[in-house]
């Protein structure tokens, strides 16, 4: 998490782009602001259907382990933070920054 002259925290690895500023919190679309923000820097949980089956990643906020979930609260996957969530989960071995298009119903839990 980096901060701007503002003090407003962001995704140093993921930054927004100001001339976006459209809604998603600097980002081009809808999923990458949840993911990139919501997730990554406030640490909200995040909701969402791949192909059908419905996942959680589980953020920080409620001090629960940051861990990817399926549809019956079954723990696939732990990471050390949400910046490694972000960058080393898979689902059905396919990397999620590879799949983050495909995934739909996306909410913050």
């Amino acid at each position: 998490i980096k901060y701007d002259d503002n003090g407003y925290p962001y995704n140093g690895m993921f930054p927004p782009t100001e001339d976006l500023l459209n809604g998603n919190d600097g980002y081009d679309s809808i999923g990458n602001g949840v993911f990139f923000y919501d997730y990554a820097v406030r640490g909200y949980n995040i909701d969402f259907n791949y192909k059908g089956r419905h996942y959680a990643l589980m953020g920080w906020m409620d001090g629960v382990p940051i861990a990817l979930l399926d549809a019956d609260d079954k723990e696939l996957q732990r990471f050390e933070d949400p910046m490694d969530a972000v960058l080393h989960c898979e689902i059905d071995g396919r990397k999620f920054l590879d799949i983050m298009e495909e995934l739909t119903d996306i909410e913050c839990g």
